[in-house]
Order: C-alpha cells, then structure tokens, then sequence
C-alpha cells in the first residue's frame, strides 16, 4: 500500500505484488509533487520528505476502507500501464480518482531501451519504408492525437500537461497546455488555429513535444566519451563544427562576440544516436545538441553545452516520415528568415488581393482585417535554394505610434504557398494582443533595451524591441523586396508527403548537404501511435535567442552568393523572429 500525506491531500494507491512495478511508488511522489507550485523548492532542494506514515488517526479509518477496496481492484493498472490512485482531499473527504504516468527513465520502474547502433539501423530502414509508400499528409488528424493525448497526459494533479487553458482575446481562439518543469516554470504549448477543437489538439501537440525535446524519454543514452576517442574507435560521429559553432561564425566579433560556448575534441560528452538520410548510416550528435532541457535532469549536463540550441527542427508526426518532414519545413523556415535578416539578399512581395483559393486563409484576411484595421499586412516570399516556399508575414501601424507596439512578423514553410501564408498569420495575430498589452505594461524597459542590443537575451525581448518606433527604420523587408508575384504563381500539385519529401532531399543532396533525423518519441506518444523527431540540417542557421547567440557560417553566405549571384552585405542586428 501506498499513502502519501502532502498538505490538504493524501495519495493513496496499492501494489498487489513485488514484481508490480510499473509506475512505481516514486513515480507518484515525483508527479505530485512536480504539479505542485513550490516544486522547485520541494523537490531540488529536498525540502519535503517522502514518508507513509503521517496521516493522522482521524483520517486512519478512511484510508483504511480505501485500502480494502483497492485489495479487490482488478484495475490498479489500466491499459495504458497508468497507476490507479486516490486523492483524498483532507479538507473536504472528497475522493477522486486519476491514473498516473510512471517516469520513463524511472530507475526503479523504468523500462526504456538502451540507446543503440541496430536501433538507428532501424530507425533508418523504417524511414526507407514509409519514403517509398506514398502517405498523405497528416495521414491523422491534430483533433484525433489531442483528444487522446488529453486522456492520457492531462491532469491537475499527477498528469504530464496540468492544465489546458482556452483564450479568446485575439483574432482566433487560442489554446495553451501547460507543461510543468522540474525548475519551477510552466513552458507552454500553444495552439494557434481558426477552431477551438483544433487549437486545443496542437496545443496538447506542442507541450507533448516539448515534452520529448528536453531530455530522452523514449531511450537510455549511454554513450559518453571524447569526440576524438569516438573517431578512433571508428564509430559514426559528426564533427561538431558542421553544426556551425559561435567560435567559427561570422559573427564572433565585436559585440556579437560569444566565448561562453565552446567544444573540446578530448572532453567526454554523452553523445545520442540518429540516421544520416542522405548516407544511408546511423550518426552520432553530442546529446546537449538534440535534447535543449537536460539541465533539468542534472546539472552536470551545464559543463557539456557547446552551442545555444532550442526546438529547431522538432516536430510530432502519425510516423517518423511525417514528424521529420515537418521539423525539415521548420529548420528551412528558420534558415530563410534569418539569411533574409543578416543579409541584403532581394525577397518578393505576395500580391494577395487577386484570387485566394483557400477558404480558411480567405476567412483569415477578412478576420485581419476586421480586427486589425490600424495596421498593414503584408507578405513576403524568402525562399531560397529550395522548393519549400517561407512566407514571411508583416503587420505595421499604418500611423506609428511612440507608447504601443507598431510591428511584428512571423514565417512559415510549406510547398503549399497559401497553407504557409495563413500560419504565419496565424502566428502573429494569435499573440499579438498578449505581447502590445505587455509592451504598454513595460514601455520603459522596452525602450532602454531598444537602444541597448545586449539588453535583448528572451525570445520576447526580440519581438518586443521591434515593435518600438525607433526601431521601425531598422526593417527593411520592403526595401529588399525587388519583385512581386500572385498567389496563382505558385500553385503547384504535390500529390503526398513523399513527392514533397524527396524533392527536398534531392535538393539537399546537391547542395551537399546532411540530414539527420533523431528519434524523440516518448514511451506515451507511443500509446496514441505519436512520433517526434528532430531534424537536423548541418550548415542551415539555427534560429538563436539572444544578442551574441546567433551562428552564421561563412559557408553559407557563400552559398547564398552563389545563388543569388552578388556579393551579400551582412549585418548582425538581433532579429524578430517571435
């Protein structure tokens, strides 16, 4: 029996025999506790201690009938191996009823499989297969995966996701799923769509792949040795710099100057498994690079952060071909925007106003436009070398205004010119109410930092800084756009995820470059048929946080010279990317 006695409740669950372990005693503690406010407080700096025996005599009794019940259950483990347990409130003797997740890498229940060679082998003949099997795209839908992650993953008081919360302040209904973090903070997961259902699904989407991308929850990592030892033993390794390190990008001078990361060729790292798509090999990628959160896990992983990396390229998918290709559009997406920021390169205006052939992104411009009356809107085409167009969408006060927030842009990836435009729309007017009242709020440290670019260290301070009037001379998307071209310029016939899938990889492939796909699925999106990856294309900028985090490789600008047949100017003013 099981009986955790934590303020005004009392967890109470049973474990009919020894080798009954899964979703263990511990399991239940750390998911209590860790839905809990003071988490931080009580779990790191063990401020609570575990014990079964401090309910008091007038609750005994109760417990006790609870017990004898439990005796008899057939159901203490439900089909999704969730533990039954009983939360009694002391306050009220009201009695509820959840299922708790055990923690995958338990060490006392947790079953995960070693990290390994043969699985990147299979990971790589798995991809082959769905490549060569034409799949729809989004072969299942957001809705579907939402609801059963909400049955799965969401409670208040022992789930995965806490709460799921609903806003209607914006253009479209918003949705957030909170994820509880072992530090303290919530990191949201947010869902940004015409329909409440659908926004509540891609929020419950995006914490669960927060979830997966900040620490293995889906593997044991075993390796951990020195880059240079690795080469020795012959083993599969990248070599870091492919990655594009601060101490190699163009922009390690000066004020961008970062010498706070760095990587050892003789320091141990603990290193994770991925494909080579391209190649046709398993790889080896240092683990701080594919997984963005595993201080949290131990702060021993402090020493082995060699670059400033975040979600890029993490995406959930119904397979491992569709998480990538998703993660693929978004490191594209990422790339453009900010070699469309860092350089002079010429961009073409979207003419929208001729022939819109999608109805939520007709719905979407009238919804703008209704609400937004103060502001252009404009949108931009960045592409580069490849097929997948990015759209980049701008809002700006038609009359600026000193005290309120004048501008702001988003980007988005897709061969599908108009399901591009309406994300990146989406993305704006979905938070844009959020961040001007908080702009208003904060008017005065905005402007200092505005005039201070190592002042800007948040992904908010970015979007926040350019939305003040003196930084509106510092945009100049409308001055690179040399050209314009209709929405029907672009309509194209791309019949499933693999027509799109192997152009891109052919147009990577001639510009000789990698992609890496690393497996991210946690053991319950498993349970709902989920997968998330994180895609990986070396030589692409990685979208950074920060004023001296950005990563701009000589080899890149090179590249994009000899695609647009001029010389670039670079300047390395920190972005908006929101």
């Amino acid at each position: 029996m099981f009986v955790f006695d934590y303020f005004d409740k009392v967890l109470i669950s049973y474990f009919r025999h020894n080798n009954d372990r899964k979703c263990c005693a511990n399991c239940i503690r750390r998911r209590f506790l860790n839905s809990r406010k003071d988490r931080q407080y009580l779990i790191h700096d063990n401020n609570f201690q575990f014990s079964t025996d401090f309910v008091s005599e007038q609750l005994s009794w109760i417990i006790e009938s609870i017990w004898a019940i439990l005796e008899l259950d057939e159901c203490l483990i439900d089909f999704n191996n969730r533990r039954k347990v009983l939360i009694l409130d002391k306050m009220t003797l009201q009695l509820e009823t959840v299922y708790c997740n055990s923690f995958p890498d338990c060490e006392s229940c947790g079953t995960l499989p070693v990290d390994s060679l043969s699985n990147a082998h299979n990971l790589g003949e798995v991809f082959k297969k769905l490549l060569s099997t034409p799949l729809q795209l989004r072969s299942k839908s957001s809705v579907e995966f939402g609801q059963q992650l909400e049955n799965l993953v969401l409670e208040k008081n022992v789930g995965i996701i806490t709460c799921l919360l609903d806003y209607y302040e914006g253009t479209f209904p918003n949705a957030v799923a909170m994820l509880p973090l072992e530090n303290g903070k919530d990191e949201p997961g947010t869902g940004r769509t015409s329909s409440l259902v659908k926004s509540r699904a891609v929020a419950m989407l995006e914490a669960m792949e927060r979830y997966a991308g900040f620490r293995p929850r889906g593997k044991k990592t075993i390796i951990y040795e020195s880059y240079n030892s690795l080469k020795e033993k012959g083993l599969p390794v990248i070599n870091p710099y492919e990655l594009i390190l601060n101490e190699n990008s163009l922009s390690n001078i000066g004020t961008t100057a970062n010498s706070k990361f760095k990587f050892e060729n003789n320091k141990s790292y603990h290193w994770v498994y991925g494909y080579d798509v391209l190649n046709e090999e398993p790889i080896l990628l240092p683990e701080t690079y594919i997984y963005y959160g595993l201080t949290l896990k131990s702060k021993e992983y402090n020493s082995e952060i060699f670059v400033y990396e975040v979600s890029n390229g993490c995406a959930t998918g119904s397979n491992i071909l569709e998480s990538s290709y998703f993660g693929l559009l978004e490191v594209i997406e990422r790339d453009n925007f900010l070699t469309a920021w860092y350089t002079d390169r010429d961009i073409t205006e979207i003419i929208y106003t001729d022939v819109v052939y999608n109805s939520e992104l007709e719905e979407s411009l009238k919804n703008f436009f209704f609400k937004y009356s103060d502001f252009d809107l404009h949108f931009f085409d960045i592409s580069t070398e490849l097929s997948a167009i990015t759209i980049l969408c701008t809002i700006e006060r038609k009359i600026p205004d000193k005290k309120k927030m004048n501008f702001m842009c988003a980007a988005a990836s897709d061969f599908n010119i108009e399901e591009a435009m309406n994300r990146a729309l989406h993305e704006i007017t979905s938070i844009f109410y959020g961040l001007e009242k908080r702009f208003e709020e904060e008017y005065e440290e905005i402007s200092y930092k505005s005039n201070d670019m190592t002042l800007i260290h948040t992904m908010d301070d970015h979007s926040l800084v350019y939305g003040c009037y003196d930084k509106l001379s510092e945009i100049r998307f409308r001055e690179q756009a040399t050209s314009q071209r209709k929405i029907s310029d672009y309509l194209r016939d791309y019949n499933s995820i693999n027509n799109c899938y192997e152009v891109l990889l052919q147009e990577l492939r001639a510009l000789n470059k990698k992609i890496l796909i690393f497996d991210q699925t946690t053991e319950e999106m498993r349970q709902v048929g989920l997968f998330c990856t994180k895609t990986v294309v070396p030589g692409l900028l990685p979208m950074t946080f920060g004023y001296n985090n950005l990563r701009v490789s000589k080899e890149r600008i090179e590249e994009l010279e000899k695609c647009t047949g001029r010389k670039l100017e670079l300047t390395f003013l920190a972005h908006p990317f929101p």
